[in-house]
Protein backbone atom coordinates (compact mmCIF):
# COMPACT_ATOMS: atom_id res chain seq x y z
CA UNK A 1 0.00 0.00 0.00
CA UNK A 2 1.59 3.69 -0.82
CA UNK A 3 0.00 7.01 -0.62
CA UNK A 4 2.94 8.78 -3.27
CA UNK A 5 2.93 8.28 -7.22
CA UNK A 6 6.74 6.97 -8.31
CA UNK A 7 6.07 7.89 -11.86
CA UNK A 8 8.52 9.91 -13.52
CA UNK A 9 7.38 13.74 -13.15
CA UNK A 10 4.62 12.91 -10.74
CA UNK A 11 4.66 15.86 -7.39
CA UNK A 12 5.58 15.04 -4.34
CA UNK A 13 3.48 13.86 -1.74
CA UNK A 14 3.33 15.93 2.18
CA UNK A 15 4.14 13.42 5.19
CA UNK A 16 1.42 13.98 6.46
CA UNK A 17 -0.84 13.57 3.11
CA UNK A 18 0.93 10.41 2.77
CA UNK A 19 -0.28 9.13 6.46
CA UNK A 20 -3.48 10.25 5.82
CA UNK A 21 -3.94 8.53 2.56
CA UNK A 22 -2.22 5.04 3.39
CA UNK A 23 -3.12 4.25 7.57
CA UNK A 24 -6.76 4.00 6.89
CA UNK A 25 -6.39 1.63 4.27
CA UNK A 26 -3.74 -0.32 5.99
CA UNK A 27 -6.21 -0.46 9.25
CA UNK A 28 -9.02 -2.05 6.55
CA UNK A 29 -6.73 -4.51 5.18
CA UNK A 30 -5.08 -5.47 8.42
CA UNK A 31 -8.52 -6.50 10.16
CA UNK A 32 -8.70 -8.69 7.04
CA UNK A 33 -5.36 -10.15 7.96
CA UNK A 34 -4.33 -9.38 4.91
CA UNK A 35 -0.19 -9.61 4.57
CA UNK A 36 0.89 -6.03 3.85
CA UNK A 37 3.92 -4.10 3.02
CA UNK A 38 3.66 0.05 3.40
CA UNK A 39 5.53 1.20 0.31
CA UNK A 40 7.41 4.50 0.93
CA UNK A 41 10.44 6.38 1.61
CA UNK A 42 9.20 8.18 4.26
CA UNK A 43 10.37 7.24 8.13
CA UNK A 44 7.07 8.50 9.59
CA UNK A 45 4.79 7.19 7.11
CA UNK A 46 6.54 3.75 7.63
CA UNK A 47 6.27 4.32 10.99
CA UNK A 48 2.53 4.43 11.13
CA UNK A 49 1.65 1.80 8.74
CA UNK A 50 3.59 -0.69 10.69
CA UNK A 51 1.83 0.88 13.91
CA UNK A 52 -1.59 0.23 11.97
CA UNK A 53 -0.98 -3.08 10.91
CA UNK A 54 1.55 -2.93 8.13
CA UNK A 55 4.22 -5.96 8.32
CA UNK A 56 6.79 -5.09 5.75
CA UNK A 57 8.35 -1.71 4.66
CA UNK A 58 9.37 -1.28 0.82
CA UNK A 59 11.56 1.61 0.30
CA UNK A 60 11.78 2.90 -3.74
CA UNK A 61 14.87 4.97 -2.33
CA UNK A 62 16.73 1.86 -0.98
CA UNK A 63 16.50 4.02 2.91
CA UNK A 64 18.14 6.78 1.30
CA UNK A 65 15.92 9.85 0.98
CA UNK A 66 14.78 9.94 4.92
CA UNK A 67 17.54 9.22 7.41
CA UNK A 68 15.46 8.23 9.93
CA UNK A 69 14.08 5.02 8.09
CA UNK A 70 16.76 2.70 8.73
CA UNK A 71 15.83 3.07 12.15
CA UNK A 72 12.37 2.46 12.10
CA UNK A 73 12.65 -0.71 10.01
CA UNK A 74 15.74 -1.79 12.31
CA UNK A 75 13.70 -1.05 15.53
CA UNK A 76 10.21 -2.65 14.29
CA UNK A 77 12.34 -5.57 13.25
CA UNK A 78 10.26 -6.09 9.55
CA UNK A 79 11.32 -7.25 6.98
CA UNK A 80 12.66 -4.45 4.46
CA UNK A 81 12.63 -4.19 0.64
CA UNK A 82 15.67 -2.09 -0.63
CA UNK A 83 15.15 -0.81 -4.41
CA UNK A 84 17.27 0.49 -6.76
CA UNK A 85 16.63 3.81 -8.50
CA UNK A 86 19.40 6.40 -9.94
CA UNK A 87 17.94 9.46 -8.45
CA UNK A 88 18.32 10.33 -4.92
CA UNK A 89 16.11 13.16 -4.32
CA UNK A 90 12.07 13.58 -5.32
CA UNK A 91 13.29 12.70 -9.01
CA UNK A 92 14.19 8.94 -8.15
CA UNK A 93 14.34 8.17 -12.31
CA UNK A 94 16.69 11.06 -12.81
CA UNK A 95 20.95 10.91 -12.58
CA UNK A 96 20.77 7.31 -14.53
CA UNK A 97 23.67 7.48 -17.50
CA UNK A 98 24.38 3.82 -16.89
CA UNK A 99 27.98 2.53 -18.38
CA UNK A 100 27.59 -0.88 -17.35
CA UNK A 101 23.06 -1.28 -15.74
CA UNK A 102 23.89 -4.95 -14.37
CA UNK A 103 27.40 -4.22 -12.51
CA UNK A 104 25.98 -0.81 -11.37
CA UNK A 105 23.10 -1.62 -10.17
CA UNK A 106 24.79 -4.84 -8.73
CA UNK A 107 26.95 -2.38 -6.85
CA UNK A 108 24.42 -0.07 -5.78
CA UNK A 109 22.10 -2.55 -4.07
CA UNK A 110 25.73 -4.28 -2.57
CA UNK A 111 26.30 -1.31 -0.49
CA UNK A 112 22.48 -0.28 0.19
CA UNK A 113 22.36 -3.64 1.38
CA UNK A 114 25.75 -3.06 3.88
CA UNK A 115 24.01 0.33 4.92
CA UNK A 116 20.62 -1.13 6.24
CA UNK A 117 22.92 -3.98 8.17
CA UNK A 118 25.12 -1.51 9.78
CA UNK A 119 21.85 0.74 10.61
CA UNK A 120 21.04 -2.19 12.69
CA UNK A 121 18.44 -4.06 10.56
CA UNK A 122 18.81 -7.84 10.82
CA UNK A 123 20.86 -9.69 7.27
CA UNK A 124 17.79 -12.10 7.00
CA UNK A 125 14.87 -9.22 7.07
CA UNK A 126 16.35 -7.91 3.94
CA UNK A 127 15.08 -7.87 0.09
CA UNK A 128 16.55 -6.26 -2.95
CA UNK A 129 14.82 -5.08 -6.25
CA UNK A 130 16.56 -3.87 -8.80
CA UNK A 131 14.16 -1.42 -9.58
CA UNK A 132 12.92 -2.59 -13.00
CA UNK A 133 11.59 0.93 -14.78
CA UNK A 134 13.09 3.11 -12.59
CA UNK A 135 15.07 5.52 -14.71
CA UNK A 136 16.15 2.55 -17.17
CA UNK A 137 15.61 2.15 -20.83
CA UNK A 138 13.72 -1.23 -22.19
CA UNK A 139 17.50 -2.81 -23.16
CA UNK A 140 18.76 -1.56 -19.72
CA UNK A 141 15.53 -3.63 -18.22
CA UNK A 142 15.81 -6.45 -19.95
CA UNK A 143 19.50 -6.57 -19.23
CA UNK A 144 18.50 -6.86 -15.40
CA UNK A 145 16.65 -9.59 -15.91
CA UNK A 146 18.61 -11.39 -17.55
CA UNK A 147 21.10 -11.15 -14.80
CA UNK A 148 18.48 -12.11 -11.89
CA UNK A 149 21.05 -15.16 -11.19
CA UNK A 150 23.86 -12.89 -10.48
CA UNK A 151 22.00 -11.18 -7.88
CA UNK A 152 21.65 -14.14 -5.61
CA UNK A 153 25.27 -13.51 -5.03
CA UNK A 154 24.24 -10.93 -3.27
CA UNK A 155 22.39 -12.92 0.08
CA UNK A 156 19.45 -11.62 -0.02
CA UNK A 157 16.03 -12.54 -1.71
CA UNK A 158 15.19 -10.76 -4.62
CA UNK A 159 11.69 -9.09 -5.83
CA UNK A 160 11.13 -8.05 -9.24
CA UNK A 161 8.39 -5.35 -9.76
CA UNK A 162 7.78 -5.87 -13.83
CA UNK A 163 4.48 -3.89 -13.69
CA UNK A 164 5.60 -1.29 -15.58
CA UNK A 165 3.27 -0.57 -18.16
CA UNK A 166 5.41 1.18 -20.82
CA UNK A 167 7.80 -1.55 -20.99
CA UNK A 168 4.90 -4.48 -21.20
CA UNK A 169 3.70 -2.12 -23.98
CA UNK A 170 7.17 -2.18 -25.62
CA UNK A 171 7.86 -5.83 -25.68
CA UNK A 172 4.13 -6.88 -27.03
CA UNK A 173 3.47 -3.93 -29.68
Amino acid sequence: IGGESTRPGASATFEDEEIRRVVPAVEYCASMGAAISIDSRRAGVIAAALKAGAQMANDVSALRYDPRSADVVAQAGCPVVLMHAPGAGEDLHKGAGYTDVVSEVFDFLKSARARAIAGGIAEERIILDPGIGFGKSLAENLSLINALPLFHALGSPLLLGVSRKRMIGALSG
